[in-house]
């Protein structure tokens, strides 16, 4: 009788600990944070991206700190980095150069999957969404910025 409670009580208690809840870690946005600034014009930037496959979360982490980059500037972490178009209805009046510059791939030169950190995946989405992965990369700001200068976007 003794030996049935304590099989019973040991298989409920295995049973209970091999369920797993699925993670929703994925479905929640994370915010750009910067990691660290390098002092050469660079920094440490921690996104987010998801793809269908690695290289293509990669892709879109970088595609999302560049737009950020530009647009929102970055607020979290441990540097405050301003956006580089400020002007009024910047999204708009400069659609059609962002555009041109995510499709032909310019945005690959001014950010790289840092070697010092790992990739993480957050969660394993259904098969139609990908996944998710927190990466840290090295952005180019100075570069960056000195492009849209070129391009006489930014002053």
């Amino acid at each position: 009788m003794k030996y049935g409670i304590v099989i019973g009580i040991l298989s409920l208690c295995l049973g209970l600990g091999s369920c797993r809840t699925a993670s929703i870690a994925g479905y929640y946005g994370y915010e750009t944070e910067c990691m660290g600034d390098n002092f050469d014009g660079s920094y440490m930037l921690r996104t987010q991206g998801q793809g269908s496959t690695r290289p293509a979360a990669i892709a879109a982490a970088k595609r999302n700190v560049i737009n950020d980059l530009l647009f929102s500037g970055v607020k979290r972490g441990q540097c405050t980095l301003p956006p580089l178009l400020t002007e009024l209805n910047a999204r708009e009046k400069y659609r059609s150069y962002v555009e041109r510059f995510f499709a032909d791939g310019s945005y690959d030169a001014y950010a790289s999957l840092s070697p010092r950190y790992r990739l993480r995946k957050v969660a394993l989405k259904d098969k139609t969404m990908g996944s998710t992965f927190l990466l840290v990369l090295r952005v180019e700001r100075a570069q960056l910025e000195q492009r849209l200068r070129d391009d006489k976007i930014i002053q």
